[in-house]
């Protein structure tokens, strides 16, 4: 590999990363400055990097958005999914008091 190919993989697993950790707290301003980052460095590297098709930037554009904003999701229904089992919990220690 060459070291493109190294800083690219770092950066989109430490992005993969944060938008799942910024999903989970539902940060929603970092969460869409991860992707406008993401978009920023890809559209940099298309004119000033790497001699790649159209085809291929705009496909690697899509499936990293598709990527980094599934994760985003994939925290916050972890969150939301904690939240719902905690509150259960509360529910059912409640109506055992009574």
């Amino acid at each position: 590999m060459d070291m493109f190919s190294v800083l690219f993989w770092c950066i989109a697993v430490i992005a993969t990363v944060l938008q799942y950790i910024f999903g989970y707290f539902n940060l929603r301003i970092t969460g869409f400055l991860i992707t406008l980052l993401y978009n920023v460095f890809l559209i940099l590297l298309f004119f000033n990097g790497k001699h790649i098709t159209l085809v291929a930037a705009v496909a690697v554009l899509v499936i990293g958005n598709f990527w980094l904003f599934g994760y985003f999701v994939s925290g916050k229904n972890r969150h939301e999914k904690k939240i719902r089992g905690e509150l259960e919990r509360m529910k059912a220690k409640d109506l055992s008091r009574r």
